[in-house]
């Protein structure tokens, strides 16, 4: 997914139609688990609907600073971001929703924000609520690319270990597979030296060794 930058950009420059192609490209599963983490972190309940994780939309727009619901649901409708209703639902769906969420038994106008309305409101709000959010969106952000990038750098890393042994293995190869004579000592000192490893010698380079020792 591209940086909140590409998105902040689009939210003040207008840009319905990248904002709506920058939520499009919203991984599902990683929307959900960062839906989960940011309620966790910033107080705010969280249920899951038909494999989609929401919030409440009412109890959220508190959370993000709006002191009428409405105006979240304005702005969510500028950008046509979808937030479904409990009505929406078959009732064992609006059971299990009004029982995790701690709703009346009988409400039946709850509505819910998902993680690409908490996205916008959060990135282009300028309350107190929407500053943490986005903050915290932010860091996480930051905390994925830090993570990329240094797992890529460990892949690279050793990537080029296996570089450099393949080329040492072929290298001895070659170096054994040469006829006896002081090309080949040559090489094996070269070699041994470059490596630390010690490596069969020919009978011609035994012999002068001891009559040199």
């Amino acid at each position: 997914m591209d940086s909140l930058v590409k998105l902040e950009e689009a939210l003040l420059e207008d840009n319905f139609k990248g904002v709506e192609s920058y939520l499009a490209e919203i991984d599902r599963k990683t929307a959900n688990d960062c839906m989960r983490l940011m309620g966790e972190a910033l107080g705010f309940q969280t249920v899951e609907i038909n494999g989609l994780v929401y919030a409440h939309l009412g109890r959220t727009s508190l959370v993000l600073g709006y002191t009428d619901p409405s105006s979240l649901s304005q702005l969510l409708r500028t950008y046509q971001i979808m937030t479904p209703q409990i009505g929406w639902f078959e009732e064992e769906t609006r059971i299990k929703i009004r029982k995790e969420l701690g709703l009346e038994a009988r409400d039946g106008r709850a509505t819910f924000i998902p993680y690409e309305g908490l996205l916008v409101a959060g990135m282009q709000g300028q309350t107190e609520g929407a500053r943490k959010i986005k903050l915290y969106l932010l860091k996480m952000e930051n905390a994925a690319r830090v993570g990329i990038v240094t797992s890529g750098d460990r892949l690279r890393h050793e990537a080029h270990k296996v570089k450099v042994i393949e080329k040492r293995i072929n290298l001895a190869a070659t170096v054994v597979r040469m006829p006896d004579g002081p090309f080949k000592d040559m090489a094996i000192e070269a070699l041994e030296e470059l490596t630390g490893k010690k490596l069969p010698r020919s009978a011609q380079m035994e012999l002068i060794k001891r009559e040199e020792a």
